[in-house]
């Protein structure tokens, strides 16, 4: 039900897909939240001892972030408007891409617990970046990871560097 992509991308890619992120008119936003209010950032890349996942909401739409508050954590749910990303990364040092996703679905459960679609603002915001995404990166089959996409940049790593593929 949900859309995802896979991918692999550089350094040099994550910069392009978060100055997209932003041209479209999303809001970068930590899947925590801090004394119940959200937390934006301006990154999709890798935050020292922060997680790596981050949620896309447009700017406008903020406010429709759904919290939810326990004793044990404060995080924003599902029910938002949101796509969530994991940027991946290159780690130099092991020469190595970990992997990056982005995800979003079109409908959510709502408060009777019947599927009800998101706003329509929202779900062609989120179609447009997916396809800017498909017409900029491409697609890569490997037996061992399936397909995902990935760039001439990783793909020269992996060839001139012995780069490796991470499944984490």
């Amino acid at each position: 039900m949900g859309k995802q992509v896979i991918f692999y991308l550089s350094n040099q890619d994550i910069d392009m897909l978060e100055k997209q992120i932003l041209a479209f008119d999303f809001q970068i936003v930590l899947p925590t939240l801090k004394n119940e209010q959200i937390i934006m950032t301006d990154t999709i890349k890798p935050i020292p001892n922060i997680s790596l996942t981050r949620y896309l909401v447009l700017k406008n739409q903020t406010a429709q972030l759904h919290l939810t508050i326990t004793q044990e954590r404060e995080f924003i749910n599902l029910r938002s408007p949101i796509i969530e990303i994991v940027s991946g990364a290159y780690k130099p040092l092991q020469k190595s891409f970990v992997r990056g996703r982005m995800y979003y679905n079109p409908k959510f459960l709502n408060d009777k617990q019947e599927w009800e679609n998101h706003n329509e603002e929202f779900l062609k915001a989120a179609e447009k970046l997916f396809r800017w995404f498909k017409k900029t990166f491409k697609t890569f089959d490997s037996e061992e990871l399936s397909s995902y996409y990935t760039s001439e940049n990783v793909i020269d790593k992996m060839k001139n560097e012995n780069a490796a593929l991470v499944l984490q």
